[in-house]
């Protein structure tokens, strides 16, 4: 046969690509922080706009003290929407063409226009930074977790409330975005219709493919598999895995395939391949947010887990894992411990912990045991670490 005909065949080949249901969960869960960072960012360069011309006029541009790097980064910008004229133009103002850190930059170079507007410089700068990586991993089409979405909206109350802005963090149901693709009137035997289809689609996004977790579990215990092979099935396993905190009912053979799940993973949490452990961590996270399978992972899996904590691994995921199996009883004491060791990345775990999770200890004593940490550290050289602290004592109080 004509090789020639051979390559010509095959590029007419087509391929029938299944996106995982939780892609389109995911992605009605991202519409919420999407529209709201866009609101902040842009209320945040009008703000700047703002205070800029009220200081300086409405040739307030030049005045400002301008990092040239960013200044690079705008012109090159608009020269290419100049040739690109396909491209939007993104508005009037040079600031419509700078990044959300460099909103930062611009704040922290011109700092005596804008230091009566905030607490402290890091409050400000601090928030803006995380804020731009969480923004970054919407941008790049990530998927920020349910602590993560918390953090947005807490750095955006935050700065809005700050700013006494009318604006608040908008809370938008997925149906809401997502399903209302027109506005109609209908009667009551279509909206029925239109009720029971969707209870019909709902209940299917949420079915857990429990066959195929065992058939992979299968190839996992019975083959030496290397990284490269093994990654693909365990996330194929979180996937269907990501849909078990809506599930309510649980049958025995299901349950035994959890089980069997946990104890297969067990000889993997201890392991050196970093990612993982990642998505191991990342799976059992998800396990643990319904509580009738939190006792199962405490039995099987607690101990190693309290192994990679103590070895160094302090992630969101680990915390939440660790606490909803009965470890950190008194967050408060944690985090006064934190702040004696003067460990930043520790209190930012507990931080994310106290968002992800409803707090049954009495707020107020924890609140004074705060405050008075912030008065005995130096003003100076512990400022990251009043920060957060500070940061811990807005959330409570909200």
């Amino acid at each position: 046969m004509n090789p020639k005909l051979i390559k010509k065949k095959n590029l007419k080949q087509k391929f029938q690509i299944e996106i995982p249901t939780e892609i389109f969960l995911k992605g009605k869960e991202m519409v919420e922080a999407y529209y709201n960072l866009f609101i902040f960012e842009n209320f945040f360069r009008l703000f700047i706009e703002n205070v800029a011309k009220v200081k300086f006029g409405l040739n307030y541009w030049k005045k400002l003290n301008m990092n040239k790097k960013i200044q690079d980064k705008i012109n090159d910008r608009k020269e290419e929407e100049r040739i690109k004229r396909w491209l939007s133009i993104r508005g009037d103002s040079d600031l419509f063409y700078a990044d959300l850190i460099d909103l930062k930059t611009i704040i922290s170079s011109n700092w005596e226009i804008f230091k009566e507007y905030f607490p402290k410089e890091v409050w400000i700068t601090s928030k803006l930074e995380d804020l731009y990586d969480l923004r970054n991993k919407i941008a790049h089409n990530s998927y920020l977790d349910e602590t993560e979405q918390k953090t947005v909206e807490s750095i955006i109350g935050n700065i809005y409330a700050q700013l006494k802005a009318t604006l608040r963090y908008e809370k938008l149901g997925a149906n809401n975005i997502i399903e209302r693709d027109y506005i109609r009137m209908i009667d009551e035997e279509e909206e029925e219709d239109l009720y029971i289809n969707e209870k019909e689609r709902s209940q299917k996004r949420k079915k857990i493919d429990f066959e195929l977790i065992f058939n992979y579990l299968d190839m996992i215990r019975n083959s030496q598999l290397s990284p490269m092979n093994l990654i693909p099935m365990l996330n194929k396993i979180h996937n269907e895995f990501a849909k078990i905190s809506y599930k309510e009912d649980m049958f025995e053979d299901e349950l035994d395939i959890i089980t069997d799940y946990a104890k297969t993973i067990n000889k993997y949490i201890l392991g050196k391949d970093n990612e993982i452990i990642r998505i191991i961590v990342g799976t059992i996270r998800m396990i643990v947010l319904n509580p009738k399978l939190v006792s199962l992972i405490r039995k099987i899996n607690y101990s190693n887990f309290e192994k990679l904590y103590e070895r160094g691994y302090k992630k969101n995921d680990i915390a939440l894992i660790l606490y909803k199996c009965g470890k950190f009883e008194s967050i408060s004491t944690e985090i006064c411990e934190a702040i004696d060791k003067k460990d930043i990345n520790s209190l930012k775990m507990f931080r994310n912990l106290l968002y992800s999770t409803k707090i049954e200890e009495d707020k107020l004593p924890i609140i004074r045991k705060l405050r008075l940490k912030i008065e005995q550290l130096s003003s100076t050289s512990d400022l990251d670490l009043i920060e957060i602290i500070s940061s811990i004592i807005n959330y409570l109080e909200s």
